[in-house]
């Protein structure tokens, strides 16, 4: 399967970290007391899931998620996921 999201942060709470960081003077990502301004993120996920005995799945994926949390300092990020299903 392929599942494709876009997160767009709401502008209040993008202003709001603004004010924030007004508040506390801080101006720089790496300052501890600096609150992200979150705008947009993007993720794409790409999986598969197959049964190889009636009682298990097995799922593998690999997910793209470009702006994690909406904060463009943040580096893009690539996510392998396994999930396994046994029943019972």
């Amino acid at each position: 399967g392929f599942g494709l999201t876009w997160i767009d942060m709401s502008s209040h709470y993008a202003r709001n970290q603004r004010y924030m960081n007004q508040l506390s003077g801080a101006t720089d990502y790496n300052d501890p007391a600096y609150q992200p301004v979150a705008g947009h993120s993007l993720n794409g996920e790409l999986y598969y899931r197959f049964r190889p005995v009636s009682w298990l799945e097995l799922q593998p994926g690999l997910q793209y998620w470009h702006r994690p949390g909406g904060v463009a300092q943040t580096q893009d990020a690539w996510v392998v996921e396994w999930k396994t299903v046994v029943t019972f």
